[in-house]
């Protein structure tokens, strides 16, 4: 099945006018310049120059990390990012079977080069993918079968997500948990009550408990998202999978899969900046108040190898 769809720096040498000197002193002055000949400092000046350049091209580089990661990751002020810290279970439906093979092993392909956590084969899902002519329909229903559906969101934000006219929705639903992994408890013992966190260190820097990702929809409208390959597609549904992406982000002149959308020619698949976001999100400690700049830096180390 065929997937295509993604000055000059010149030694300045003295040219006043050379009053006569005894021959001796001339003989000294040829000899000062012999020294400064272009071709002994030569490769010494190129050098700096391509050091000055090189600077410049990543400080340059650092700042469109910085536009893409502020313009795509959903960082709450004073919380932690979100991301997946139990197994994920990918599941896919709407699709025929091989189609929806390939972006299941896709989507776990791109999981375990992040470094994502993934389930066993046989496993109960908690990423949906599911592609759909009737994402209304289907939303409106899978709800009042299912009260837990959308979380503890409110009926407002609930109805303006089902009746988005994005190509692909995507729903988010996460908790808090201890940074060392561990359950909060209820507070006093109250079924319902305030989360309790008794593992706290309280320490400045660091985040006494973080936000986990449980469960994630992404909806697929058909009828939105036709020309789209496969490889796309698979591409898509990992990069807003695997990370909470801000709705609507504009990633600018990025290469990113995230335009796939966007009426602008998108990559084929993950690009490396989509890998590189990833495994950092992956590979940083999420209870790092730090965390952002650390997959920044990340990100340029990748990227500018």
């Amino acid at each position: 099945m065929t997937r295509a769809l993604l000055s000059g720096l010149s030694l300045l040498i003295c040219a006043g006018a050379v009053a006569q000197q005894p021959a001796a002193q001339s003989t000294a002055a040829q000899a000062a310049t012999a020294q400064a000949d272009p071709q002994e400092s030569g490769p010494k000046d190129r050098q700096g120059l391509e050091t000055v350049t090189v600077e410049a091209e990543r400080e340059k580089l650092q700042k469109q990390i910085r536009a893409f990661v502020g313009a795509i990751a959903a960082a709450p002020f004073d919380d932690s990012i979100k991301r997946w810290r139990e197994p994920i279970c990918p599941l896919v439906a709407g699709l025929t079977r091989s189609h929806g093979e390939f972006i299941l092993e896709s989507v776990s392909r791109i999981a375990r080069a992040a470094g994502a956590p993934l389930a066993p084969e046989k496993c109960r899902g908690n990423l949906y993918v599911i592609v759909t002519a009737a994402p209304e329909d289907l939303l409106r229903a899978w709800g009042e079968r299912d009260i837990d559906l959308f979380g503890d969101a409110g009926s407002h934000q609930v109805r303006k997500f089902i009746s988005t006219e994005n190509a692909v929705r995507v729903w988010y639903n996460a908790r808090l948990r201890a940074a060392d992994g561990s359950p909060l408890s209820e507070f006093g013992g109250v079924s319902g009550g305030i989360p309790e966190n008794t593992h706290a260190l309280g320490f400045r820097l660091a985040f006494d408990d973080v936000r986990e990702l449980t469960s994630v929809m992404v909806i697929v409208d058909s009828r939105r998202a036709r020309g789209v390959t496969f490889d796309q597609l698979a591409g898509y549904v990992a990069m807003v999978g695997l990370a909470e992406i801000r709705p609507n982000a504009d990633p600018g002149a990025t290469p990113t899969i995230l335009k796939l959308f966007a009426g602008t020619a998108p990559t084929e698949g993950l690009s490396p900046w989509d890998q590189a976001y990833l495994k950092a999100l992956y590979h940083t400690d999420q209870a790092d108040k730090m965390q952002l700049a650390e997959i920044r830096t990340s990100m340029l180390r990748d990227i500018a190898h």
